[in-house]
């Protein structure tokens, strides 16, 4: 499978999430802390779809004598039934992560955490290779998108800093 756009694709990355600390190391010797930072995704998905049958029946008609007079009656009618289906499915997924922070000895580190996420629409290419029983193979190019493609980044920036007592 191959994504023909993922390459020169740039996502346009919102961000969706802030987590800011700071950690302060009053001892001789340095120190490592973890922060960590968790959120939760809800990603909703809606799908409608319309049925409709019809029918219709035409009847004419027309009887006379030749030549003299010729009289037409028609009757037309139709009867359908449209239908419409849908469905709406929600899905919680929690993302979460833990940073490894050192904090040397008689300093003060602040932490930001940001995470930024972008949906994006990429297309693919695929060569699909089905194997049945008998051994025979049937092989064809697929091709299509995949909507909603979800890309996050995750950007951590440290400042280090004197501690001040």
């Amino acid at each position: 499978m191959t994504y023909p756009s993922l390459a020169i694709y740039t996502p346009q990355v919102q961000k969706e999430y802030i987590k800011s600390v700071s950690y302060a190391n009053d001892t001789t010797a340095d120190q490592e802390y973890t922060c960590e930072y968790s959120r939760s995704v809800i990603k909703s998905t809606t799908w409608s779809t319309t049925s409709k049958i019809e029918f219709a029946v035409n009847t004419s008609v027309t009887a006379g004598i030749p030549e003299i007079a010729s009289v037409s009656a028609g009757y037309s009618m139709t009867v359908g039934a449209e239908q419409t289906t849908s469905m709406t499915q929600r899905e919680t997924k929690t993302e979460s992560d833990a940073v490894k922070v050192k904090v040397p000895a008689g300093k003060k580190v602040s932490v930001e955490v940001s995470v930024g996420r972008a949906d994006i629409d990429l297309p693919y290419s695929a060569t699909v290779k089905i194997t049945c029983k008998n051994g025979s193979k049937l092989v064809f190019p697929s091709t299509g998108q995949y909507n909603g493609v979800s890309y996050t980044t995750v950007n951590v920036k440290t400042t280090e800093s004197e501690l001040v007592e």
